[in-house]
């Protein structure tokens, strides 16, 4: 039985806003947080994950899980989006894109939600409010 519904569904999501070669080439990693919390009285069952990126800049990354008891968090230590270095190489301006998580249950939409991204030029900085350190990184 698969019970788990938008409303009882709770999902943490921390990234990092902008993305450059530079982040990629140091495996700078885009997603921080990523937690999925079961807030309904059932259980879910079959619970699949899914990430996708708007000009596909980085592989779809896909997750099973089987479990989710009632009032459960499911954390994941590590999702390790796979960025193309040939996409972000060739850029020669920003590009407003987006990252989208959408989460089923079999054939339910259980939650969907998509966060601006923005994919800097080879060349661009993302500036001192994001890993001031990186500009060592960045090609002149």
């Amino acid at each position: 039985m698969n019970t788990l519904t938008l409303s009882a569904a709770k999902v943490n999501f921390a990234y990092i806003p902008a993305i450059n070669f530079a982040f990629q080439q140091n495996h700078v990693p885009v997603i921080r947080e990523f937690t999925l919390q079961n807030q309904s009285d059932q259980n879910g069952t079959n619970v699949g994950i899914e990430i996708t990126t708007e000009h596909d800049f980085a592989d779809v990354w896909k997750y099973n899980i089987d479990f989710l008891s009632r009032g459960e968090t499911y954390e994941f230590k590590s999702i390790l989006l796979n960025v193309s270095s040939k996409y972000l190489a060739y850029l020669t301006e920003r590009i407003a894109s987006r990252i989208t998580i959408t989460i089923n249950t079999e054939d339910d939409l259980v939650f969907q939600e998509s966060y601006p991204v923005d994919l800097l030029a080879y060349d661009q900085w993302s500036g001192i409010s994001l890993l001031p350190q990186m500009l060592a990184c960045n090609p002149s």
